[in-house]
């Protein structure tokens, strides 16, 4: 619960900012206890300078804008941080300022803009340093380089961006992968959105990093591949092979094809563990009735391909794949095989999880 006081005198723009506000917490599922102040002497006796204003403990936020929807903006975000922007879906973009990058981030603006919630913009910097008697000695001068590259980036991004998009920038001092999944911790509200730079790049940061984080991550991670730029997305692969799993990330998958009013092509990847397809078809369209779903089944020596392959001639705006949280990396097909997709993919790869982990 937040306790807000409000003050001003209750016209047109006062009462369009309070409900606006409300109507924001609403949406985040957070708690909100207005007071409303209308007493010239009080304005006096707390000191408001400008109306309407907001209090929260000892902060205020004055109306001092020539716009009433970037105070709205403002306290917004100011509220939602307050309660780490309660239920409201985080889409989380690391950068490294490289190109690639900066391709997933516009990317991840328009997702945003579809899915709603908050962006939050992550540099994780790892210094170059050195160990004198067992103590990490780092260069402050060169961090404060990044931060001032992480802060003009959010700049820049923030004037671009249509409105409506929160955005947060994050700078922290670490290793990527754990620090990037530390920001990912609720698997059913945040996404992972990040670069990948192909297969003949491995040891780059959106190469190496963009692989480890979808082996390790609870939460979906979306890869984008270089020079991939946003369209809208009608049509959804999902690779099927585990049944078991699918069902288990089916909701979360669900939920983005019918938000997307998306057609969704169901990949039977066949192997020699492989289930009969038509229990596949009965469990999916008796449990999604009403979206358009259609079928088909692969194989052949190199599955990453031939679901390539498949993708280009379908015209597939974005692939989707699950796996396990494993002790020890076995993924969906075999082993490295998503690995290897993250790199080899030419179109978006959707990566889900199941949350359970298990001992290989």
């Amino acid at each position: 619960m937040i306790d807000m006081t409000l003050y001003g005198t209750p016209t047109n723009a006062y009462e369009y900012v309070k409900s606006m506000i409300l109507n924001e917490a609403l949406r985040a599922g957070i708690r909100l206890h207005i007071e409303e102040v209308n007493d010239t002497d009080c304005f006096i006796r707390d000191e408001i300078t400008s109306i309407p204003a907001f209090k929260i403990g000892e902060e205020i936020k004055f109306f001092t804008k020539t716009d009433v929807e970037d105070f709205v903006k403002e306290v917004k975000h100011w509220i939602l941080k307050k309660e780490n922007y309660g239920r409201l879906h985080k889409v989380i973009v690391p950068t490294d300022f490289s190109e690639v990058a900066d391709n997933a981030l516009r990317y991840a603006e328009q997702f945003a803009s579809i899915k709603g919630g908050v962006l939050e913009l992550l540099h994780v910097y790892r210094p170059t340093s050195a160990d004198f008697h067992q103590k990490v000695v780092v260069n402050t001068d060169l961090e404060k380089v990044y931060r001032q590259r992480l802060d003009d980036l959010y700049v820049n991004v923030e004037q671009l961006t249509k409105k409506g998009v929160l955005f947060e920038r994050i700078f922290e001092i670490g290793f990527p992968t754990q620090t990037i999944l530390k920001y990912a911790k609720d698997a059913d509200n945040s996404i992972i959105i990040m670069g990948s730079t192909g297969k003949n790049q491995h040891h780059s940061f959106m190469g190496s990093v963009s692989s480890s984080i979808v082996q390790k991550s609870n939460c979906p991670v979306l890869i984008v591949p270089p020079n991939v730029t946003f369209k809208p997305i009608h049509k959804i692969a999902y690779c099927s092979k585990d049944l078991s799993l699918d069902l288990k990330v089916l909701p979360r998958l669900m939920s983005l094809v019918n938000k997307m009013n998306a057609e969704m092509y169901i990949v039977h990847v066949e192997n020699n563990e492989s289930y009969d397809i038509s229990l596949l078809k009965e469990i999916w369209r008796s449990t999604y009735p009403q979206t358009n779903l259609h079928f088909t089944s692969i194989s052949g020596k190199d599955l990453n391909e031939s679901i390539q392959t498949f993708a280009e001639q379908n015209d597939i705006d974005l692939l989707t794949m699950s796996t396990k949280i494993r002790h020890f990396w076995d993924n969906l097909f075999h082993k490295s095989a998503t690995k290897a997709m993250t790199y080899q993919t030419k179109i978006p790869l959707l990566v889900l999880h199941s949350t359970e982990k298990e001992t290989v």
